[in-house]
Parts: structure tokens; sequence; C-alpha cells
């Protein structure tokens, strides 16, 4: 039988490396921050609850490149490091240095067997020659990584947290 599994997460952070790859076969449902008001509701049905995550300039950029529209991301970081962190999700950082061994953690905690391996390369720019962005032209996200940099660099150097 499958755990009742659930993804919570911010778009734009690996939510479909996590639940595609990573926890194949095990997801039974998933969500985006902030697109339900009945996130909360959903998480409390289902444990354990996974939470990818990528650094927060990486999340801008993504956001930036797909979406246009930045404007939103301090809210979900605000909801990310309260309510979703007070489910005491496990936490993926699909682009941290220390990603293996964070699974590893989760593995011998929950007697799973997930496997990173799996995953594809991440790193590769998908959309060369789209804008760059210059996070200056949106200070509330700057102040919103800022705000929440010691959250972030749970998994993240803070050097690069601007």
């Amino acid at each position: 039988m499958t755990e009742p599994c659930l993804v919570l997460s911010i778009p734009h952070t690996g939510t479909r490396f996590v639940k595609n790859h990573l926890l194949r076969g095990r997801v039974n449902r998933y969500a985006h921050i902030g697109e339900t008001q009945m996130f909360e509701h959903i998480a409390k049905k289902y444990s354990p609850i996974f939470v990818p995550m990528r650094h927060p300039v990486e999340t801008a950029r993504s956001w930036h490149r797909k979406v246009r529209d930045i404007q939103g991301l301090p809210a979900l970081f605000d909801l990310l490091t309260t309510t979703v962190n007070d489910l005491a999700p496990w936490y993926v950082p699909i682009d941290s240095k220390d990603r293996d061994q964070n699974i590893a953690c989760i593995n011998v905690s929950l007697g799973w067997d997930l496997n990173p391996d799996s995953w594809p390369v991440i790193g590769a720019d998908p959309y060369p020659g789209t804008r760059e962005l210059d996070l200056n032209e949106y200070p509330e996200v700057q102040e919103s990584i800022a705000k929440h940099l010691q959250f972030f660099s749970r998994w993240y150097d803070p050097e690069t947290l601007h």
C-alpha cells in the first residue's frame, strides 16, 4: 500500500522532480502553496508531507522566465516559512549540495529507499536567450529572501541569498 504522501510546494521549486522521480508511485496528492485556501486542510490528511526546495533566487529567476510576474513570491515565502513549516514537512532541496545527505536522512527516518540518482540533471538553462532577472527591479523579493535568510540558510550558502 502506498503511504498517503503529500507534496506541497511553491511553483518552480521542483514539484515535478520530487513527485515524478524521487517519490514515484508514493504521492497520493500534491498542491501548490497559495493556489488553494484548502492546502492546510489537505495537509492535515497526509503524512508524510514533502516540500521541494529550490534556491530562492533561482526560484525567482524561474518565475521571471516562465510566469513573468514575481510579485506574489514574497507572500509564498511567508507561507512556506510559517504555516507550511508548522506542518513539520520533509524538505527536499533539489539543488543543494547536501541534497543526497538530506534524502538519506529521510530514508533512515521513514524506513524508505528513495533514490536521488533517478533524478534528471538539474542546472542546464532550458530557456536560453531569455531575459535575465535583475533582483534590483524587485526589492520586495530581495527583502523577502533577506527576511527568511535563517530559514533558507539551512540548505543554501547565505552569501548566495541576495
